[in-house]
């Protein structure tokens, strides 16, 4: 396969592009942590909810919530059973 002049441009422009929706993606990634008061809430969410053994119905403080969907939780709960709870 031959690459032509007319199409170096293209495909440059095309990995410039995701170069820089890979940095504008990632720039922010790392400014909230855990202890963010709205992270606190998802984790400890997860937390009752594993304890509860309830993976469709997620509860905080012992009271059932349905404004959040469920699934963030169901994926932080198995990220808790594949790496283990940190204290």
């Amino acid at each position: 396969m031959k690459i032509t002049f007319e199409q170096l441009p293209h495909k440059l422009l095309i990995c410039l592009l995701f170069a820089a929706a890979y940095l504008l993606f990632m720039l922010g990634n790392g400014m909230v942590s855990l202890s963010h008061p709205d992270e606190v809430f998802y984790t400890q969410s997860a937390r009752e909810m594993l304890a509860h053994r309830s993976w469709l119905t997620p509860v905080l403080f012992d009271q059932v919530h349905f404004e959040k969907p469920f699934l963030p939780f169901v994926m932080i709960i198995s990220a808790i059973k594949v790496f283990g709870l940190s204290p």
